[in-house]
């Protein structure tokens, strides 16, 4: 759910291999959602760099990419469908305010 960018935005190169990152989803999500889609694509991306750093190859990171991080992950960390669905505001506080911990947990880091 993110996608790259150059340094100076869309349709640029990357100077000095730096990339920005953003939701390629921006419409029909809450905040929260948002923010929690950028920080699962994030983690997924740090842990592809952590192999490639233990020694994995590009063949295996391009399997592993190939393989959605869902199907990767055992099936409690999954997220639920549901938290993917767009919903509406009324519905989304709740679920909002229970996601809100992974959020600041992560800012934390």
């Amino acid at each position: 759910d993110l996608q790259p960018r150059g340094s100076a935005g869309e349709h640029s190169a990357a100077e000095g291999g730096k990339f920005d990152v953003s939701n390629k989803q921006r419409l029909g999500f809450s905040e929260v959602q948002l923010v929690q889609k950028m920080i699962d694509g994030v983690s997924r991306v740090v842990e592809l760099e952590q192999k490639l750093a233990a020694g994995a190859t590009p063949d295996e990171i391009r399997a592993l990419i190939a393989v959605p991080a869902e199907a990767a992950a055992p099936a409690a960390e999954a997220a639920p469908a549901a938290a993917e669905a767009p919903k509406e505001e009324a519905a989304a506080a709740p679920a909002a305010e229970a996601e809100a911990p992974k959020a600041e947990e992560a800012a934390a880091v």
